[in-house]
């Protein structure tokens, strides 16, 4: 008689396939990840541009950032449905067409509303590939998970580092015709990831040959304080780091009467200390507690910010205390993402619901905080929108620390 439970596929590509499938799906998630990260680096410097070209009003034009963050927010939180259905690589595929016509809907589109529409698409695109790339990698490096993720972050970081400078080379064109870089790349990883040799759609929640499907159980069942603390700093965090480096450019140019090129530096010199910082993540995560890592770092992002509000800043002093905000900021998320999902070491069927816990709560941050930043500068100043980021940082530093606390007071 045959049981009602059916087993799970097992992985049957044999040993150079599995091998060349790692390695492919790892190239493929840092080069959506680098496109992210371009992205996220020159829609900053876009915004006037845009509100320009349009006749929009700038806090307006400043909410495509929160709709693609939005987008993000949706298919993360389906994450694991979608790995599920697809898999690693057909998720991927499917992440990078959904970016590049989000990007090409951006480079067309007409209006405050479509513009919105093709950045939530462009966000959902975008969030497919985080939550697929973050938890494949997972799966394959789950004994130094924190630092295999830092090595793909640094893809955004170089990515949102040359962004504002490729703005800057490219001044003499459209915005359009960045939109259709974007879009090019996406797609051309789309055809990458066509090449690569047929993945087992179970590879990425490593299940076991010969095991029984679990029963399933409500996320509710095993979510705990400590996952919750630790979604809220990772909201947090992309709230701090999304408002900063869409409004930096425009804080810089406005409150600190920079030039054009003065200002687009201060956004690379946050996006080169945010790749420095995920370099330094890499072997710090290994040598120390992801934990103490990240305390460090954020400890050092307030610092950098209540100099930034506070001090009188020459040109040198704004673009270093720019860069030491990247730095702190570099370790932060991956090292977040990873301590998150080691919450459910031992029932590793759970680290897909739990990674896109930690992927979605840092999604919404991106949504709602470049948003409210917007309104305080549109409202109440452009200093004071700055004043306003540094709050999150230093709560997102407070609330960690609670965290800590709790997972310690849990494991007693």
């Amino acid at each position: 008689m045959e049981t009602l439970i059916e087993k799970p596929r097992v992985v049957t590509v044999d040993s150079p396939d599995r091998e060349n499938i790692q390695t492919g799906i790892a190239k493929a998630a840092g080069a959506l990840t680098f496109i992210a990260g371009l992205n996220g680096g020159w829609l900053g410097p876009l915004i006037q541009p845009i509100a320009k070209s349009q006749n929009l009003p700038l806090d307006q034009v400043g909410l495509i950032v929160s709709l693609l963050c939005g987008g993000c927010f949706v298919s993360q939180a389906l994450g694991p449905k979608i790995l599920a259905l697809l898999g690693g690589k057909r998720a991927l595929i499917t992440g990078a067409s959904l970016l590049a016509t989000g990007m090409l809907g951006l480079a067309f589109a007409k209006g405050l509303i479509p513009l919105l529409f093709m950045a939530f698409l462009a966000g959902l695109g975008t969030g497919i590939n985080s939550i697929a790339g973050h938890v494949c990698l997972l799966a394959f490096f789950r004994e130094k998970g924190a630092s295999a993720l830092s090595k793909l972050n640094i893809s955004y970081g170089v990515g949102a580092l040359i962004a504002p400078q490729i703005v800057m080379a490219l001044a003499a064109l459209t915005y359009q015709s960045i939109f259709i870089i974007s879009a090019a790349l996406s797609l051309a990883v789309a055809g990458f990831l066509t090449t690569l040799p047929q993945m087992d759609r179970e590879m990425h929640i490593n299940k076991i040959e010969g095991a029984t499907t679990p029963v399933k159980e409500s996320f509710l069942s095993f979510f705990t304080l400590p996952m919750a603390l630790m979604a809220a700093v990772t909201f947090l965090y992309v709230g701090t780091e999304s408002s900063a480096g869409t409004w930096l450019f425009t804080y810089m140019h406005d409150a600190r009467s920079a030039s054009d090129k003065l200002a687009s530096l201060a956004v690379t010199s946050l996006f080169m200390g945010l790749t420095l910082g995920r370099l330094i993540a890499i072997k710090a995560t290994v040598k120390f507690k992801p934990s103490k890592v990240t305390l460090v770092a954020m400890s050092l992002v307030v610092l950098a910010f209540v100099g930034l509000d506070l001090l009188s800043a020459t040109e040198h002093l704004a673009l270093l205390l720019a860069l030491a905000i990247g730095v702190g900021l570099g370790p932060i998320y991956p090292s977040m993402v990873a301590q998150t999902a080691h919450l459910v070491k031992d029932r590793p069927e759970r680290a897909a619901s739990v990674t896109a816990l930690a992927i979605s709560s840092g999604a919404v941050g991106g949504i709602l905080m470049p948003g409210i930043t917007g309104q305080v500068l549109a409202r109440i100043g452009v200093e004071q929108s700055m004043v306003f980021i540094t709050a999150l940082s230093l709560i997102m530093l407070v609330t960690f620390s609670l965290a800590l606390l709790s997972i310690k007071s849990q494991a007693k």
